[in-house]
């Protein structure tokens, strides 16, 4: 039985991305995973999230993660000179070089935001969240809304990259939303709350969920995948609220551009079912 070790860093998100392949690969090939913690390492310091799945980071010092790191880097060089289309080491960079592994790889690195990657199992499986301990009733035709700023405004790196949603993008989508479904109403989830309810102009039953300190990221990602409908930001996070959803109904509203350098279609990332909707272009912030 090979073990494969697979590099998580990223936010709630992006580690559900990179988990999800793991428990891919573990189901496919009956591998050994193990998770390596890079979250504190990033320019951006994340913390260890999958706890809350009863997913846990490989025992290891930091110095053995570092190690791990190292011989990936020059597993990885080895392999692009002598046998590229090895499935050995499965970096992102070469995903649609080698296309899915054929077998459990010793390295996984990578964001894999594409459900193509675990189509074959069920991550709803992976990803169920416990009771959360905050009193919000979600009624019936809810949609969550989620707009996502953070380090989209405050880091500049992430600005020259990433798009921001701007309020032209929400309300377009929520006067489809309407459309859709009349009698909809509205949960707006934000990283930057104040932000959202004094820049939002959106008509109807709409609620803005508090945000206060110390509140984990699951709580609001659980309360996403309990909305019937979702109009998602560029955000891995609100992609999961939504793809977590239960209602077979459902109906779904995503930017039609991803980041600065790609629309959202090129990226392969979200279903083919969730609508995409073209405003004038999201800023840069």
């Amino acid at each position: 039985m090979r073990t494969t070790y697979v590099f998580i860093y990223g936010g709630l998100g992006n580690q559900m991305f990179q988990a999800a392949l793991g428990e891919a690969i573990r189901t496919r090939y009956n591998s050994t995973i193990r998770y390596i913690n890079l979250t504190s390492d990033a320019r951006v310091p994340r913390a260890w999230e999958l706890g809350i799945f009863g997913l846990q980071p490989h025992a290891a010092g930091t110095r053995y993660s570092s190690l791990l790191w190292r011989l990936f880097k020059l597993g990885l060089k080895v392999q692009r000179l002598l046998s590229p289309r090895s499935s050995l080491i499965y970096d992102e960079k070469n995903v649609a070089h080698t296309g899915l592994p054929t077998r459990a790889p010793l390295f996984i690195n990578g964001y894999f935001q594409s459900e193509r990657f675990f189509l074959d199992t069920s991550p709803a499986d992976t990803f169920c969240f416990p009771a959360h301990p905050y009193g919000l009733d979600i009624q019936p035709n809810s949609v969550a809304i989620h707009v996502r700023r953070g380090d989209y405004v405050t880091d500049i790196v992430a600005r020259r990259s990433h798009l921001i949603c701007d309020e032209t993008y929400y309300e377009q989508a929520w006067a489809l939303m309407l459309r859709w479904v009349p009698d909809a109403r509205a949960y707006v989830f934000s990283d930057d709350p104040e932000w959202a309810h004094s820049h939002l102009n959106l008509p109807g039953d709409v609620t803005y969920v508090e945000n206060p300190d110390g509140k984990p990221a699951w709580v609001d990602l659980s309360l996403m995948a309990q909305c019937q409908h979702s109009i998602l930001s560029n955000s891995s996070y609100s992609w999961w609220g939504a793809y977590l959803a239960t209602n077979p109904a459902q109906r779904v509203i995503v930017p039609d551009r991803w980041t600065a350098a790609a629309r959202t279609d090129d990226l392969d990332i979200c279903p083919a079912y969730w609508y995409r909707l073209t405003t004038r272009p999201p800023t840069h912030g």
